[in-house]
């Protein structure tokens, strides 16, 4: 998912070492998955990009959904998160 998501992020904040970017990443996760069940759904991820007041366009989780969720069980655990 963070590969889609880089090309939101500037250049200069992608450049971390792979621990950094590991630590990151798990906080990002962790900061979405708001019932802390080790997945991100839908809704929580609806919530992320909200408030994020970011560029995304309207309903691109489901895109974000389509491109990552490797088992397409509507949910995306940590590891289908990493890039």
């Amino acid at each position: 998912m963070l590969r889609w998501l880089r090309g939101f992020v500037s250049p200069a904040a992608t450049c971390h070492t792979d621990d950094d970017d590991y630590f990151r990443y798990k906080i990002l996760f962790q900061d979405l998955d708001h019932n802390g069940d080790g997945v991100v759904d839908i809704m929580e991820l609806q919530e992320g990009l909200k408030n994020w007041s970011s560029s995304f366009g309207l309903h691109s989780e489901k895109d974000i959904f389509k491109a990552v969720d490797a088992n397409a069980n509507s949910g995306l655990d940590f590891e289908e998160f990493m890039p």
